[in-house]
C-alpha cells in the first residue's frame, strides 16, 4: 500500500505539471504561440453596408504594435532583427504571421512571403527602395492575407527588370507585386511601382487598394487581377501600355481618385460598380469596358489566358452601374472605340460622367449589349457623351431620367462649348468638349419630358422640345450639318459651368428587377416600382469614407492552431511540461507496486 506521503508528493507532482501546461497555452501568444485569427472578417463580400474589413481599413497598426521585426536594407546587405524572417540568396523570406517593418534599400532582392496558407501577414514600407532583376520585388507564394502598409511621410520605390529567372517564369511570374493570395494596400505615404517586365501589381485573388499615393509605370497592365479589385480612399496614377486595371470577375471604386494616363483600356471587367471617388482616364481604346460572359474571361481573355481556368467558369452579365463619383474619358485619337462599353447593361443612379471622344470612325460615347437584351439606363446625375454617330445608341426607354441624342452630319470642331438651357433662358448644363463630334448624349436631372430646351453647339443652337424620356433629334452620319440650327445667340456667361449633381428626392420610386451588386436595386424587368435607395441604405450626404465605417467588432478566432509557426522556445517549455507529467505518472506506477 502506497504512503500517503508518497501519494501526496505524486499528487503534487501531477498538478504543478497540469498548472505548467495550462500557463504556457493561456499565455501562449506572448510566449511565440500563434493565434489564428481572421483579422479581416467581413461580413460577406456581397453585403450592401461594407466592402472592406477593419484590418483593411487600418493603416497606423503599427503605432501602436509592439513586437514588430525591423529588416533593414542597405545595399546587398539585409539585417533581420526580430522573430518570423531570415536571408536566403539575399532576399528577404517572412515565413510566419507578424508584423514586419522594411527599411532603406536592396540593390537586388525580393521580399518573399511564404508562410502558412492560415497566415496573416502585415508588411510596412518604411522609406524602402527594392529592386528585383529578374523576379517580383514583392512575392506572396503562401499566405492567407498579405496586408501592404505605406507608412505615414514615407516614401517607396518597388522596381523590377524586364526578364524573370526560369524559377519566376515557370511561377508566371509577371509583376512587381505578385501574389498567389489575397492583399491590401493601405496607409497614407507614397508608392512609386515601376514594371520593365509586365504588370505593375499581379493578384491572383483578390486586390484591395485602401489608402496611400501610388503611381504605376507597366509595360502591360498597371493592375491586373484574377479575382476582385476594390479600391477606396486612395491616389492612384497609372501609365500602362496595355489595360491601366483588369479584373477578371468584378471591379468596384468607393472613393479616392483614380488618373490613368496612358493605356490601351481603362477599366475591363466584367462587373464594374462606381460608388465615389474621382477617376479619370485618357485611353487609346475604351474608357470602361465591362467585357466577356464568364469570370474567366471566356474569349475575351488577351493576357493571361493560361490562368483565367483560376477562376470559376461561372456565366456573368456584364454590367457597369454607377452610383455617384466624377468620370472623366477623353479619346481625341480613338478609332473604332468607346468611352463606356458594356456588353449587356449599363446603369446610372448618380455621379458626374463626362465622355468625349472625336467623331471619327464608330467611335460611340456609351454602347451597350441591345443586341443581347441589354439596356442603359439613367436614373440620376449628370451624363455628357460625345463621339461619332454612326453607331450610336440612345438611353433606353425604361430610364425615369430625361435624356437627349443630338446626331449632326459633320463634326463639330475641337474645343466647342455645348449649353442647354430651358424655357426661362436658365442654363442647366454647360461644359467645353475636347474633341471634335458629330453625336451628343446629355441628360440632367432638370431635363423633363415634354419641355422645350435651347442647345446651343459653338454659334450654332436649335429649340428642341423633349417629347419622350428618351429623344432623339437627327439621323446617323450623313444627317445633314447641324439640322435646323438657328443663328447665335449672345451667352449668359464667359465662364464655363458644371452640373455637379444632386441628391434623388427622398421617396423618389425606382424600377425594380436585377442587376445591382448584393441585389441593392435591379434592373425592371416588368412593370414594378419599389422606393429608390442609394447603397448601403443611406439617402443622406456623409462622406463615402463613413459607409465603411462598423461599430461591430468583425474579427473571429479559430480554434485551429497554426504549429508550424510557434516560436522555438514553445517547444522547450511544452518538452519540459511533458517530461514532468511523464516522470509523475511513472513514479506513481513504481510507488503503486510497494
Amino acid at each position: 500500500m502506497i504512503d500517503q506521503k508518497k501519494l501526496d508528493l505524486i499528487g503534487i507532482i501531477v498538478i504543478i505539471a497540469a498548472v505548467c501546461i495550462t500557463i504556457l497555452f493561456m499565455n501562449g501568444e506572448a510566449l511565440g504561440l500563434t493565434k489564428v485569427s481572421n483579422e479581416d472578417a467581413e461580413g460577406g463580400e456581397e453585403s450592401s453596408s461594407e466592402y472592406f474589413s477593419k484590418s483593411d481599413l487600418d493603416g497606423e497598426w503599427y503605432k501602436d504594435r509592439p513586437g514588430i521585426t525591423k529588416i533593414s536594407l542597405k545595399g546587398s546587405e539585409i539585417k533581420v532583427s526580430g522573430q518570423g524572417a531570415y536571408t536566403y540568396n539575399g532576399d528577404v523570406i517572412i515565413s510566419k504571421t507578424g508584423w514586419y517593418e522594411l527599411n532603406g534599400s536592396l540593390d537586388d532582392g525580393s521580399v518573399i512571403v511564404n508562410a502558412d496558407a492560415v497566415s496573416k501577414v502585415w508588411i510596412l514600407l518604411n522609406d524602402a527602395d527594392i529592386y528585383a532583376s529578374d523576379d517580383a520585388v514583392i512575392r506572396v507564394d503562401q499566405a492567407d492575407k498579405v496586408f501592404l502598409t505605406l507608412a505615414e511621410g514615407s516614401s517607396n520605390t518597388l522596381a523590377c527588370g524586364d526578364t524573370m529567372s526560369d524559377e519566376a517564369e515557370e511561377d508566371n511570374t509577371n509583376g512587381v507585386i505578385f501574389a498567389h493570395d489575397d492583399i491590401t494596400i493601405n496607409g497614407c505615404g507614397t508608392l512609386s511601382i515601376v514594371s520593365e517586365y509586365e504588370h505593375g501589381i499581379k493578384a491572383k485573388d483578390s486586390l484591395k487598394i485602401c489608402g496611400g499615393s501610388i503611381s504605376i509605370d507597366a509595360n502591360a497592365d498597371g493592375i491586373h487581377v484574377n479575382d476582385h479589385f476594390k479600391m477606396t480612399d486612395a491616389s492612384v496614377t497609372i501609365d500602362a501600355m496595355d489595360d491601366g486595371i483588369c479584373s477578371e470577375t468584378d471591379l468596384l471604386i468607393a472613393s479616392g481618385k483614380l488618373l490613368i494616363n496612358n493605356c490601351y483600356e481603362g477599366i475591363e471587367s466584367p462587373l464594374i460598380t462606381v460608388l465615389d471617388g474621382d477617376i479619370e482616364i485618357y485611353p487609346d481604346d475604351d474608357g470602361f469596358n465591362a467585357n466577356g460572359g464568364t469570370s474567366g474571361f471566356g474569349n475575351f481573355a488577351f493576357f493571361d489566358k493560361e490562368e483565367s481556368s483560376d477562376a470559376d467558369e461561372e456565366e456573368i452579365d456584364p454590367c457597369i452601374t454607377i452610383y455617384g463619383g466624377s468620370i472623366k474619358i477623353i479619346n481625341p485619337d480613338a478609332k473604332d472605340a468607346d468611352g463606356m462599353d458594356s456588353n449587356k447593361d449599363i446603369f446610372i443612379y448618380g455621379g458626374n460622367i463626362f465622355i468625349s471622344l472625336s467623331g471619327g470612325g464608330s467611335n460611340n460615347g456609351i454602347d451597350y449589349g441591345s443586341e443581347s437584351g441589354g439596356v442603359c439606363e439613367i436614373h440620376g446625375g449628370s451624363v455628357i457623351s460625345c463621339g461619332g454617330s454612326a453607331m450610336v445608341e440612345q438611353f433606353s426607354e425604361t430610364s425615369s431620367q430625361a435624356s437627349l441624342l443630338y446626331n449632326m452630319g459633320n463634326n463639330s470642331e475641337d474645343e466647342v462649348r455645348v449649353s442647354l438651357t430651358d424655357a426661362e433662358d436658365k442654363v442647366i448644363y454647360e461644359s467645353v468638349i475636347p474633341c471634335g463630334f458629330n453625336s451628343l448624349q446629355l441628360s440632367v436631372p432638370e431635363m423633363q419630358t415634354g419641355e422645350t430646351y435651347m442647345l446651343k453647339i459653338g454659334d450654332k443652337e436649335e429649340e428642341i422640345t423633349l417629347d419622350s424620356v428618351s429623344t432623339t433629334v437627327g439621323g446617323i452620319s450623313g444627317f445633314g450639318g447641324f439640322g435646323g440650327m438657328k443663328p447665335e445667340r449672345t451667352e449668359k456667361s464667359d465662364g464655363v459651368e458644371k452640373y455637379e449633381g444632386m441628391e434623388l428626392p427622398e421617396g423618389m420610386k425606382m424600377p425594380g428587377g436585377r442587376g445591382m451588386p448584393g441585389g441593392m436595386m435591379q434592373r425592371p424587368d416588368e412593370d414594378t416600382e419599389r422606393d429608390f435607395k442609394m447603397p448601403f441604405g443611406k439617402n443622406d450626404e456623409t462622406d463615402s469614407s463613413a459607409r465603411f465605417d462598423s461599430t461591430e467588432d468583425k474579427e473571429t478566432v479559430s480554434t485551429a492552431k497554426n504549429l508550424t509557426e510557434f516560436d522555438p522556445s514553445v517547444w522547450k517549455y511544452l518538452a519540459a511540461s511533458v517530461i514532468v507529467l511523464s516522470a509523475a505518472l511513472v513514479s506513481a506506477k513504481i510507488y503503486k507496486r510497494w
